[in-house]
């Protein structure tokens, strides 16, 4: 049987480890808007002056310079969150690590306190 103490680290554990997956799937989905926007980049590179964007559910034609210009500001934003999340998730890491360095050393205590 663990103490109260080994079970307050392991929810805390526990928690940190849901916080980081949810981390991870938010840098996920950063990355991905990222490929799509270098991918929507390089494609109005290859494209004449007519173009077109999505708002909503509608296409609307659009100036290339302008939309270049709102990629370009989609990217450096995506850019600060991406490392912003890292950094998040350098330091979830790091608590993962010291809670379960700490649980083992509660579990082994209590092993020879048995």
């Amino acid at each position: 049987m663990v103490s109260k103490e080994t079970e307050k680290k392991l929810a805390q554990l526990q928690l940190l480890e849901e916080n980081l997956n949810h981390i991870s799937m938010k840098k996920q989905e950063i990355q991905t808007e990222e490929f799509e926007i270098k991918n929507a980049l390089e494609e109005l590179d290859k494209t004449s002056d007519i173009v077109y964007k999505i708002v909503g559910q509608i296409m609307i034609r659009t100036d290339k310079e302008d939309l270049k210009k709102e990629l370009e500001f989609s990217r450096e934003t995506n850019e600060i969150k991406l490392k912003s999340i890292e950094k998040q998730e350098s330091i979830l890491h790091e608590k993962i690590k010291i809670i379960q360095a700490d649980v083992m050393e509660l579990l082994k205590s209590e092993k020879k306190n048995e």
